[in-house]
């Protein structure tokens, strides 16, 4: 149907309306008349739906508490008391994608399926579960910590999914030097807090705490909801009003995400990582430079940088991570080039497997590869292979394992998490055209220029191996934990062991027959018998014949040519 600007649709307001001709859709979005709530819908003949439920929670601390609590969201909920509504689901769903993300200032719940009524039961699991999940104190112990005592004996011991994962991220050098690039380019704004929890942290987190950041953000006032594909958005507007948000009223919550003020001088850190005591220290040292760019809701800018990063670091022909390669300075490139999943955008860069003596060479061939670029020029060849595989990679939508409708949604998130157009990210047709007429004018050495030879808010970070550190961090720990025994009473000590045994027995309990029964599932008669038809044309030029299926493909052609090989000998096949 043609839905009208500024007119209501069950409590939904239509207040932008564009045709996007980059995806084939029709973009509708919606703002919900008594919460606030907002709904982007991406109208297409798509039949791999999408719905996502996406809330802005950055972190205030180290805790841990936005991770934790999307692992607990889906672990029962009010309509499906179930302990793991993912494992049950798989059972009985034909979904295409069910899982749960946390970033580090947003929560992300998506699912996808190709089958209507599937469909609708994971909208209606998801839904469930972000606005009113069990989160019990059970729940948050199991996902996020507790104290383990199984004996008087004992020594009490951390546990929790959440804290277990981090300890082993954490234990990574890379995965650490990324993190800390973060927090160091960012220290005044959430970013400089890790949003997935460090483990030292994680047990300073209570259990009210962790209610209150489920009241304040787990709001539709605070949501933003996302639908793709071929599905009647009149009949998902009224499942939303009537399912769930006519429940609520508008909540005045503010999550908004500042802006790191730029460094007048750039910082340097260095960095610990556990190794073995037997292992040698030689060639183990990271060295990653990070730069502070222009804010992710510019859109040219996030297309101009994807595509220089490609250029300085996307194959192994790129001048940056040639460079830095055969210098023989380290083993392998690191940093990941540019990174837009946060207000302000990154671009790093660096070395693992070198030394830390060699730091000041690994930093001034960087700089002088740049500068090198710069005064050089960036050959024609090199700017047309990297734009043309950026353009190629936009129009193509071919995102792996992901359905298209989640990488749209997270693409839109862009400027829409931060309050601007949540259109302005989807479309790339006109930024490409700006960009190709200039690409040969000096446009991507405009930007080294400016974003990184010249850019002082930037921040050096150096990991280096430190043998014996796993087991110095093990006994802290071990150290607080005796601390916290000597502290209880022998009441106490009992009350513990009692916890601890009732929260094994709940974790082993199977779910009831009743609980399992509330989860919805698919019937054999929901299952379409027609296998999909593509439209197929025969044609023939002269012996040949041509198979061609029309179909959206963006500008781009796909061709596959066949030969028959009958005549080749066996022995001259590989």
């Amino acid at each position: 149907m043609g839905f009208e600007l500024n007119k209501s649709y069950s409590g939904f307001r239509l207040t932008k309306k564009e045709e996007i001709t980059e995806l084939k859709s029709l973009g509708l979005f919606f703002e919900h008349d008594v919460t606030g709530a907002e709904l982007l819908v991406l109208e297409n003949d798509d039949d791999n739906k999408v719905f996502s439920a996406t809330f802005r929670t950055p972190p205030e601390n180290d805790t841990g508490i936005a991770h934790i609590l999307e692992h607990s969201v889906l672990c029962g909920s009010k309509n499906f008391p179930v302990k793991e509504p993912f494992v049950e689901l798989m059972k009985g769903s034909l979904q295409t994608f069910l899982n749960a993300m946390t970033f580090p200032d947003k929560t992300m719940y998506p699912v996808a399926s190709r089958n209507q009524k599937d469909f609708y039961n994971l909208m209606n699991v998801y839904l469930d579960a972000v606005f009113y999940p069990n989160i019990s104190e059970e729940t948050f112990k199991q996902e996020g910590w507790h104290y383990e005592l199984n004996n008087p004996e004992d020594e009490i011991v951390y546990k929790g999914v959440v804290l277990n994962e981090m300890k082993g991220e954490f234990s990574s050098p890379e995965s650490c030097i990324d993190r800390q690039l973060a927090h160091s380019l960012f220290p005044s704004t959430p970013y400089g807090f890790e949003s997935g929890g460090d483990p030292v942290s994680i047990p300073d987190l209570s259990y009210e705490e962790f209610k209150a950041f489920h009241r304040k953000h787990y709001h539709p006032s605070n949501s933003r909801l996302f639908l793709y594909g071929d599905g009647d958005t009149l009949s998902y507007l009224k499942y939303l009003q009537d399912q769930y948000l006519k429940d609520f009223e508008r909540m005045e919550v503010d999550t908004s995400v500042p802006h790191q003020r730029s460094f007048r001088k750039a910082k340097r850190k260095t960095l610990t990582y556990p190794i073995s005591s037997h292992e040698s220290l030689e060639k183990k040292t990271f060295v990653l430079v990070g730069y502070k760019l222009d804010k992710a809701v510019n859109h040219e800018h996030c297309l101009g940088f994807s595509i220089l990063s490609h250029l300085l670091l996307g194959t192994s022909a790129s001048p940056l991570r040639k460079a830095l390669i055969t210098s023989e300075l380290g083993s392998e490139v690191i940093g990941g080039g540019f990174d837009d999943n946060r207000a302000d955008t990154i671009f790093a860069v660096g070395l693992k497997g070198t030394d830390p003596e060699k730091e000041d060479e690994v930093l001034a061939l960087i700089d002088s590869t740049l500068h090198g670029l710069v005064s050089n020029g960036i050959e024609e060849d090199m700017i047309r292979s990297a734009v043309n595989s950026i353009d190629f990679r936009l129009r193509e939508g071919n995102f792996g394992g992901f359905p298209k409708g989640i990488v749209y949604n997270i693409q839109a998130l862009g400027s829409w998490l931060y309050d601007k157009n949540p259109f302005s990210h989807l479309r790339f047709e006109k930024v490409m055209r700006k960009i190709k007429k200039r690409m040969h004018k000096g446009y991507f050495e405009d930007l080294i220029i400016r974003f990184l030879i010249e850019n002082k808010h930037r921040s050096i970070l150096v990991a280096v191996p430190k043998p014996g550190l796993a087991k110095k961090l093990e006994a802290k720990e071990r150290k607080i934990l005796k601390l916290v025994k000597q502290k209880l009473s022998s009441d106490d000590i009992d009350q513990l062991i009692a916890e601890t045994k009732k929260l094994q027995e709940l974790q082993l309990a199977p779910d009831s027959p009743e609980a399992l029964s509330t989860l919805p599932s698919l019937e054999i008669e929901d299952v379409p018998k027609e296998i999909e038809k593509y439209p197929l044309e025969i044609k023939h030029h002269g012996d040949t014949k041509i198979l061609f299926h029309e179909l959206f493909t963006n500008d781009i052609a796909y061709i596959q040519i066949g030969f028959n090989s009958h005549s080749v000998p066996t022995e001259m096949i590989s």
